[in-house]
């Protein structure tokens, strides 16, 4: 566990809420297939994350990412067809657990910080959970939708879950290709599968929503 002190010096640093409260945000929830200018609320619980583009630091992130790709593109087939988006899928897949580790500890400090208030989404950059990994993975994917580097859809699936004996919630992405395939992806528990595959077979029960979402 990450002391009290040093919570506090982590998060001291987004001591500021970056834009005032607007109404003219759209909710993101389950189901949600866009996230761009919208914001995922924390309904008394924890923070509320805008996913907007005037986050200087998403934007700069989503430009690197793009400069990979096209990269990529330029020098094998497989990232060239935008109606098989795998490729493209595996290196948003790696590129966001990099981004954004694992750190529930920091994760539960800007809850309480920040709670019912407004901050970017990259001031989860270097510590967050499943659910701002999958709001910046979200978020890259609606830029190369637009750009048509791929095609097909995606949603977010906000769930309880099992886990450890315990219901608790969780996020994931999962993203539907023109072909019918579903890929389900999962960051915080590093799971990238098709769904009806052998890896889904054996980890379906982990997916198995046992009631309401809470916020």
């Amino acid at each position: 566990m990450i002391e009290g002190s040093l919570i506090s010096r982590l998060t001291s640093h987004f001591s500021r809420v970056t834009e005032p409260p607007l109404p003219t945000y759209d909710e993101i929830g389950n189901g949600s297939t866009r996230v761009t200018g919208e914001v995922d609320k924390g309904h008394g619980r924890r923070e509320n994350i805008l996913v907007v583009d005037s986050d200087e630091q998403l934007v700069a992130s989503l430009d690197e990412l793009s400069k990979d790709l096209r990269y990529m593109a330029e020098r094998s087939k497989n990232y060239r067809d935008p109606r098989d988006p795998y490729h493209t899928l595996g290196v948003i897949f790696t590129y966001v657990k990099k981004k954004i580790p694992n750190n529930k500890d920091y994760s539960r400090a800007m809850a309480q910080k920040f709670k019912d208030k407004n901050i970017f989404l990259s001031q989860f950059f270097g510590h967050g959970v499943c659910r701002h990994q999958v709001l910046l993975a979200a978020y890259y994917l609606d830029a190369l939708k637009q750009s048509k580097f791929i095609t097909g859809r995606y949603e977010i699936v906000k769930a309880m879950i099992m886990h450890k004996g315990k219901p608790r919630r969780h996020t994931w992405l999962e993203y539907h290709m023109d072909d019918g395939r579903i890929a389900l992806i999962d960051f915080s528990r590093d799971e990238f599968f098709f769904k009806g595959d052998e890896r889904f077979a054996k980890v379906r029960h982990l997916y198995e929503p046992v009631g309401e979402y809470v916020s």
